[in-house]
């Protein structure tokens, strides 16, 4: 199977994602599947090369509507001929891909992008467990 994996956080940034998508692309490429990784990073970090049996290809993070412009020509480039996209973050780039390429799209989502937002916005005092539980407005 070939599969196209699209990563807001990779190495060399830190945190969860930065360790995970790495290693599930690397286990993935063992049992056989020919992966490619298309990675959000920081400037410093787009020439950055790591070892890993996949291909990595790298956008800028920032400004956020070149981000997205460039995920979306990324996936279109490299996800045309994957059986399936997975996406670890990016989703709205993702979810376009989807509509551009015609390819099914596994999301891995952690969180909760809208309790984040209502908490970052002073919208709800709820913890995490008390917000799913409620209905929201």
């Amino acid at each position: 199977m070939r599969i196209c994996i699209i990563a807001s956080v990779f190495p060399p940034d830190i945190g969860g994602p930065a360790t995970y998508v790495p290693a599930i692309a690397r286990a993935l490429v063992e049992r056989g599947h020919q992966v490619k990784v298309i990675a959000v990073t920081d400037p410093a970090h787009l020439q950055c090369e790591g070892r890993y049996p996949f291909p990595v290809f790298r956008i800028p993070r920032r400004p956020v509507w070149r981000r997205a412009l460039s995920a979306l020509l990324a996936l279109w480039q490299h996800g045309r001929d994957a059986d399936v996209i997975y996406a670890n973050g990016m989703f709205l780039e993702a979810a376009l891909a989807k509509a551009i390429v015609r390819k099914p799209v596994v999301m891995k989502i952690v969180g909760d992008e809208a309790w984040e937002r209502s908490t970052r916005r002073g919208w709800t005092q709820d913890g995490f467990e008390d917000f799913q539980r409620r209905r929201q407005r």
